[in-house]
């Protein structure tokens, strides 16, 4: 929440500080150029709006926001590219241009272009246009304005007005035909980046419930962070929320004690805040060197990226920057999470165990008439290594209907 305000603060601009100097305007801008993409030259104030956005991001929880550092960098970027055409619009070379056209119409359709701000129509069109006064200028004079350099424009001004435009349609089309190629080269890397991380998303998304599950502690709360750090654990597991785990549908990955400990939860246990903690510093583990491993592949798809001329942050994976970073990972406190408690409310007791029941009952009524009618079926079909294994199931079920007031199955 401090961070939060202190954020909002920045965004707003706080009085005084473009007037600060070498003081603390100098010292937070210099804190906030550190973020600033190489691809933006941002003034102290963007900065300073900058580092407010990034304190922003950094709180986390029931009360965070929504991600603004993205939003802050893009409006940034479209006032920069509104201003880059504005200046090529007022720009004393394309007043020449228009004032060489001598069509009326012609006059008009490209200013029409300019009026909208079709800078790039109104580029391409110059040196397309067939105009009756000085094409071959025309077409310098755009040439100029669209960043060619001294050496391109001499070649061109040693041809006749015909040979520019071909060689200005030449370019254009391999131009364009670059920015196929760097399209697919990007598609390419993104879709390889996306399939090696694939699992570092859905870890670090368990790992976000279990801080907040953690935090804000309740009976749902302590099953569905033990059933998140099992998938943190496995990926692959196929255990639901809230379904009794066995050790086939928990996944090899997943240890006795935890899984034991999951089942324990739907029979009515609480987890001790001790206990939270435990499982918070464990999955921190696991998200630490999941975390790791991603930022690996971050380096080395930024160098793929590099060597074929793209840029991988702008290019191929624009939010590439995690949502909980390694800094985020130092803020936790655990001193909060060990001791902070709850006491579920009568309805919230029963609300549970209606949902453990009706996750179950299906399952259990097939797993007893295995126990009742042995030919019928086989116990390790559902998981069930022993008849007693299953029999703790049944119970489990038969609880949570009595506890959420449900009618109680009869499994004999």
């Amino acid at each position: 929440m401090i961070l939060q305000k202190i954020g909002n603060a920045l965004e707003r601009g706080v009085g005084g500080l473009e007037k600060a100097g070498s003081g603390i305007g100098e010292m937070l801008a210099q804190l906030g150029g550190n973020y600033a993409p190489p691809d933006l030259d941002l003034t102290n104030r963007q900065k300073r709006g900058l580092l407010g956005a990034r304190l922003n991001d950094m709180t986390y929880g029931p009360g965070a926001g929504p991600k603004q550092t993205p939003d802050f960098l893009n409006n940034i970027r479209a006032n920069n590219e509104r201003q880059r055409r504005q200046d090529i619009i007022n720009s004393p070379e394309t007043a020449s241009q228009l004032a060489a056209i001598a069509d009326p119409a012609q006059r008009a359709m490209f200013q029409s272009m300019l009026d909208t701000g079709d800078v790039s129509g109104f580029q391409s069109g110059m040196y397309n246009a067939n105009l009756e006064s000085n094409s071959k200028n025309a077409m310098m004079a755009a040439a100029q304005n669209a960043g060619f350099d001294e050496v391109e424009l001499a070649m061109m001004d040693g041809m006749t007005a015909e040979q520019v435009q071909a060689f200005l349609e030449d370019y254009y089309d391999k131009e364009e035909a670059n920015k196929k190629t760097e399209f697919d080269q990007a598609n390419v890397l993104r879709d390889e980046f996306n399939s090696r991380t694939e699992d570092f998303g859905e870890r670090q998304d368990k790992f976000m419930q279990i801080k907040t599950f953690s935090e804000d502690p309740s009976a749902a709360g302590d099953i569905a962070m033990i059933f998140a750090y099992m998938k943190m654990l496995d990926p692959n597991s196929v255990v639901r929320e809230s379904e009794y785990a066995t050790a086939a549908s928990a996944g090899p990955i997943v240890d006795a004690r935890t899984r034991g400990l999951y089942n324990r939860l739907l029979t009515g246990t609480r987890l001790l805040p001790e206990q939270r903690a435990d499982f918070m510093r464990r999955s921190e583990d696991l998200y630490r060197n999941s975390l790791k491993g991603y930022n690996k592949n971050v380096n080395s798809y930024t160098d793929l990226a590099t060597n074929a001329g793209l840029d991988f942050s702008t290019q191929v994976m624009p939010n590439a920057t995690p949502e909980f970073t390694e800094e985020a990972l130092g803020l936790i406190d655990y001193s909060k999470i060990r001791n902070t408690d709850y006491e579920d409310s009568p309805d919230e007791v029963q609300r549970l165990n209606t949902q453990i029941f009706e996750m179950n009952i299906g399952r259990a009524q097939e797993v007893a008439n295995v126990l009742n009618n042995p030919n019928s079926g086989s116990l390790d079909d559902f998981g069930f290594t022993t008849a007693k294994e299953a029999q703790d199931f049944l119970q489990i079920v038969i609880d949570a209907a009595e506890a959420s007031g449900t009618s109680i199955p009869d499994f004999e």
